[in-house]
């Protein structure tokens, strides 16, 4: 997960096939301006760019034992796998948001 400026890097030209979905500093989506099927994943996410995040947003949201490292002058937030049930409840959250959206602007059945 990041911003929009650093995640699109990453799921465009990864190798390793890195996902990484767009959310703003407080971790919300912009519904209008994203492709839900960015936020389809099947695991929970391990990293997060901080460049456009906010760090204490994120060990707030997903719990602490996480840690901080460098990469080419960029800060990752790789989360601890002792709170994965955190994230697991975050990406079914964003996914309950989506669907809603969805649902109240025509894209999906009621």
């Amino acid at each position: 997960m990041g911003g929009f400026w650093t995640s699109a890097p990453v799921r465009n030209f990864s190798r390793a096939g890195l996902v990484s979905d767009y959310y703003q500093p407080d971790l919300s989506i912009r519904p209008w301006q994203n492709t839900f099927r960015w936020y389809q994943l099947d695991e929970n996410y391990s990293f997060a760019i901080l460049t456009e995040l906010d760090e204490e947003v994120i060990s707030k949201t997903f719990g602490s034992g996480g840690r901080t490292e460098e990469c080419r002058g960029t800060k990752i937030y790789v989360f601890s796998k002792k709170n994965e049930r955190l994230i697991k409840d975050f990406v079914l959250l964003k996914k309950t948001e989506i669907n809603a959206w969805k649902k109240f602007t025509g894209r999906e059945s009621l």
